[in-house]
């Protein structure tokens, strides 16, 4: 599971299922004691979101990045709707030998972030893709 703050009461978080859930982080102060009383609530969650574990979460303003499974995309959502706003689809996996039964596995996207007018990506099999930002979203 992978989560990043946005706004400092946002936790936006990816799942070992696929899923990528918005959480609102309510603080309150309890009036018989003078700690702070944190609760979650789901503001929006979308299930399979990934075709696998959510390898990254990354939030640029009211966008968040994220990438998982073997299904090689980067994903952006619009964080206060809870909706789809595009897809990359620059890693589309390629055969990694893994070395303990030398299966074959499709390599999937591990990590992603914005840079400058980009959106630079990284495999598991070590490839880096770059996509301009405003092409996609």
């Amino acid at each position: 599971t992978k989560m990043e703050f946005y706004h400092d009461t946002v936790l936006v978080t990816g799942s070992s299922f696929g899923d990528v859930c918005v959480w609102d982080l309510n603080i309150s102060r309890d009036g018989c004691f003078s700690d702070d009383v944190s609760r979650l609530t789901i503001r929006h969650r979308t299930n399979s979101a990934h075709n696998g574990t959510v390898e990254a979460v990354e939030v640029c303003g009211n966008i968040a990045l994220t990438s998982g499974g073997n299904d090689g995309a980067i994903k952006g959502w619009d964080l206060s709707k809870g909706t789809l706003l595009g897809i990359v689809s620059c890693h589309p996996g390629r055969a990694v030998p893994e070395v303990r039964d030398q299966a074959m596995l499709k390599s999937s996207v591990v990590g992603a972030l914005f840079h400058n007018e980009s959106i630079v990506s990284i495999c598991r099999d070590g490839t880096l893709h770059t996509s301009n930002y405003n092409s996609v979203y």
